[in-house]
């Protein structure tokens, strides 16, 4: 999963609560959506639904709005935190399979590269 500090990201999920929680992520510093957490969808547990149940911090979009690379670099110091299976010895990170079974999927990983290098670029 890839998400920005921020609080916005594709997907919503229960390891995300506890950040929630201790008021590391906030919404605070965006620019569009200020104090909202916005994501596409969100997986996990009854506790993760009673969170999002009218719930007025959580936003919800569209994929086409979440992952939009021009929206997401509106916001300033944009940082992405993603998950990794396993990485072998040549660096490649696998983040959707153990093996040679399916585990997950890549989703908007390649999307939020994208932007972090466009605004390293831009902020030169």
């Amino acid at each position: 999963m890839a998400f920005l500090l921020n609080g916005s990201s594709e997907m919503f999920s229960d390891g995300i609560l506890p950040l929630v929680k201790k008021g590391v992520i906030t919404g605070g510093h965006k620019v569009m959506k200020k104090g909202k957490i916005v994501t596409c969808f969100a997986v996990g547990s009854h506790k993760l639904c009673n969170f999002i149940d009218d719930n007025p911090m959580l936003h919800f979009k569209k994929a086409a709005h979440t992952n939009n690379y021009a929206i997401i670099r509106r916001n300033p110091k944009v940082t992405s935190i993603n998950s990794a299976i396993e990485i072998d010895l040549t660096g490649q990170v696998y983040a959707d399979t153990i093996g040679k079974i399916q585990f997950s999927a890549v989703g908007d990983k390649w999307i939020l590269f994208a932007v972090l290098l466009y605004l390293k670029v831009e902020r030169r």
